[in-house]
């Protein structure tokens, strides 16, 4: 079947090349044919994972850019244009960047605020002008004392999503930490807010509790930085086909409208 991995990241970066060549053997590996991947500046070797500056975001967007222009083989590479919100102008200008010049289909939202912060309207109202999806982290309870990281969670998916109903707002990581069930129910009436299959957390019944409760055409499959964790999880996950095929790469095709996957 095939499989489009909405939220899948590359390092770029010295001394993780050998990661980086592991996604992409393992993604082509299990099936995976499109992955949609974002950068987070130097990951914390410059300024924090979580919380980069321009010049770090613009690099990193840069070398993703440049990364995908000499990427040949399969499976086939998509960007997001990752950004840090508080740096508002910069942000937007990189936004711009990445969907005219580098042709990137998504927006992607680090964590120095939660996203139901003021500084975060500009950036959604842009991803509208554009008609892209905003893939913003998240955590269902969220963590504290983590340098540079004050993430959002469900509540404020919910929020962002009932503020900007024309918006299309993925809500990373499901399987992220904290009471996932309780984030299924935060964001069930808001139509415009997705959810992907990412992260460690693979509790039985996960993908299908989601199904029932937020329903099939809202979920996507991703993988984050698990990709054994993230594929054995929709593997194992009791779905009827039509909903496997939805989850799988039904959704993606259809929010990500316009783009040739």
């Amino acid at each position: 079947m095939k499989l489009i991995d909405v939220h899948a990241h590359l390092y770029l970066v010295e001394g993780r090349g050998e990661e980086d060549k592991w996604r992409l053997e393992f993604s082509k590996k299990y099936g995976i044919s499109v992955i949609i991947v974002s950068v987070l500046g130097s990951w914390g070797k410059r300024t924090p994972t979580y919380f980069p500056d321009p010049e770090d975001f613009s690099s990193g967007n840069r070398k993703l850019w440049k990364f995908i222009k000499s990427h040949e083989a399969s499976p086939k590479i998509y960007g997001y244009a990752a950004v840090n919100q508080i740096f508002t102008r910069e942000a937007i200008e990189e936004i711009k960047k990445g969907i005219e010049v580098y042709g990137f289909v998504g927006v992607k939202l680090v964590a120095p605020v939660p996203c139901s912060d003021l500084s975060t309207f500009p950036i959604v109202e842009k991803a509208i002008e554009y008609n892209v999806p905003i893939l913003i982290h998240t955590f269902h309870k969220k963590p504290q004392k983590l340098w540079g990281q004050n993430p959002s969670d469900s509540s404020d998916i919910a929020k962002l999503a009932e503020m900007y109903p024309e918006a299309k707002i993925i809500m990373a990581h499901i399987g992220g930490g904290g009471d996932w069930e309780y984030a299924l129910k935060a964001i069930k009436d808001n139509d415009n807010a997705f959810l992907d299959t990412s992260g460690s957390g693979c509790d039985r019944g996960m993908i299908e509790k989601a199904v029932r409760i937020v329903g099939e055409n809202r979920i996507l499959f991703a993988t984050d930085l698990n990709i054994t964790t993230g594929i054995a999880k929709f593997s194992e996950a009791r779905l009827s086909d039509a909903q496997r095929e939805k989850i799988a790469w039904g959704n993606a095709k259809s929010i990500f409208g316009g783009v040739e996957f």
